[in-house]
């Protein structure tokens, strides 16, 4: 008997059982998100996947800002294959980080190690982030994946690791210095140069195609000052139960303040002594998650660099998060008595899995807007003549209608229609889809103005009661 549950505590604290987790994990997650219909990110997600899905046939992209260059060439090949395909890239992304918490948590030592799969997948942003096509997962593994690196004194492919995550999210640039001071810290100076390698590399391509040596700076898409206005100092705080979820935070508190107890036990601020592992967890782990929360709280109250507010963007950093409070994970599991460890696990696992759902529910299904946009491609697309232009301001309408928004019959409104009503010279059938969000935000055409244009026909409307209106007008 005794024998059995030695080898069950063994197969437990196996790969292969954190494997058949992560298995477990990737079927549902799969399926489901090949039957979402909308997704974390709304227009963002569209366009991060034309900018990959067309790259190959319009290189510029590779070097596109706010598509981001790394992401976008790590994944043109995967969205060739179309969205769910890039979908997939991301749940890979997921779930590999997923396995790379257990392996550092095998490496600390860490009772229930196949708890940090648990604990990734069921934060509340990042699951979702998982199943959409936005830049996060990726930026979440690399990070992950330097900083572990560097916990293993892995240095030259942590640093080389590392030089790519401002090409693959912006806040790249704000994890630098941290690398770099860490690297100082541990007396490996030879290795911060290599974190200018990525780059060196995508300045010299940009120089030959003509954008400059330095254009990741000049060509720098967000504006000091946010088109979106701004919000209060606590947002983010606020807004835990959103993106990491209650159950997360308080394992990750009861880590930190097992970590901070430890350094100062260890008197680890004491320069020239042998640094702990709770040192480099607090150092690879902590400050860069609160270094990026923090940069993200600060944009949003103060309103700049184009801050909206988004929670989706703390999914960037919930690998880091789970990190941490895996120490208090290994508390917890250090009880002794079965009669108390157990129900404890049972009781914080339903609670977790309440946080995971509270806000999301799989697979999504359509509403307003997007669920006119979506009625509405699919009329159009049977009706459309062949060889006719399209103006249109909505991406989701291109995207549910399988269109390639770079192609030259499908243009955004910007401009049109001018004094005469006419987008273009020629005579080819044309189509002017009006939308009430950013036909007259963003192209600056009212309804009623393109409603009096003499050579514009009105097709149909389409509504979501008064939140949103969609109507579509042909040239006569």
């Amino acid at each position: 008997m005794n024998s059995f549950w030695l080898k069950c505590r063994s197969f437990v604290n196996s790969k292969y059982f954190a494997l058949l987790i992560i298995l477990i994990i990737a079927i549902p997650v799969c399926i489901v998100a090949k039957k979402n219909v909308i997704w974390l990110g709304d227009a963002d997600n569209y366009w991060h996947y034309y900018f990959s899905k067309y790259a190959f046939q319009f290189p510029k992209f590779f070097l596109h800002h706010w598509g981001k260059p790394f992401f976008i060439l790590l994944t043109a090949p995967v969205s060739h294959f179309g969205f769910y395909a890039l979908n997939l890239f991301n749940i890979l992304c997921g779930l590999s980080s997923a396995y790379l918490l257990f392996k550092w948590s095998k490496l600390l030592n860490y009772r229930f190690a196949f708890f940090a799969i648990i604990l990734l997948m069921a934060a509340p942003i990042y699951l979702s982030a998982v199943q959409s096509a936005l830049t996060e997962p990726l930026f979440s593994f690399i990070l992950l994946a330097s900083s572990f690196l560097f916990f293993k004194e892995k240095y030259f492919w942590g640093a080389l690791l590392a030089s790519t995550l401002m090409y693959t999210r912006t806040e790249g640039l704000l994890i630098m210095p941290i690398y770099a001071f860490y690297l100082l810290i541990r007396k490996e100076w030879k290795y911060i140069p290599l974190l200018a390698t990525t780059f060196i590399i995508y300045s010299f391509i940009g120089l030959l195609a003509g954008r400059g040596f330095l254009w990741y700076f000049t060509e720098n898409p967000y504006n000091p000052v946010s088109p979106y206005g701004h919000g209060t100092w606590n947002h983010f705080i606020i807004r835990y139960d959103y993106s990491f979820g209650l159950p997360l935070l308080l394992l990750f508190f009861i880590g930190l303040f097992i970590i901070i107890g430890k350094m100062v036990l260890n008197k680890d601020y004491i320069f020239w002594k042998a640094k702990s592992n709770e040192f480099k967890i607090f150092c690879l782990a902590f400050v860069p998650s609160l270094t990026f929360f923090a940069f993200h709280a600060y944009a949003w109250y103060a309103g700049k660099y184009a801050s909206a507010g988004l929670e989706r963007v703390m999914a960037s950093i919930v690998p880091l998060v789970v990190i941490v409070a895996m120490g208090g994970v290994n508390i917890l599991a250090s009880i002794r008595f079965n009669l108390i460890r157990i129900p404890l696990f049972m009781v914080y696992f339903y609670f977790l899995q309440d946080a995971t759902f509270l806000h999301f529910s799989y697979p999504t299904t359509a509403y307003g807007a997007e669920k006119v946009e979506m009625e509405a491609a699919q009329w159009f697309t049977k009706i459309r003549e062949p060889g006719s232009k399209i103006y249109y301001a909505h991406p989701a309408f291109v995207f549910y209608a399988d269109y390639n928004p770079f192609d030259e019959d499908n243009k955004e409104c910007f401009g049109f229609p001018n004094s005469n009503c006419i987008p273009y010279e020629g005579n080819q059938k044309f189509y002017y889809i009006w939308d009430s969000w950013f036909c007259e935000s963003s192209c600056g055409n009212k309804l009623s103005d393109i409603e009096n244009c003499p050579n514009l026909k009105k097709m149909r409307e389409f509504k979501d009661g008064d939140l949103f209106h969609l109507v579509f007008f042909e040239s006569k």
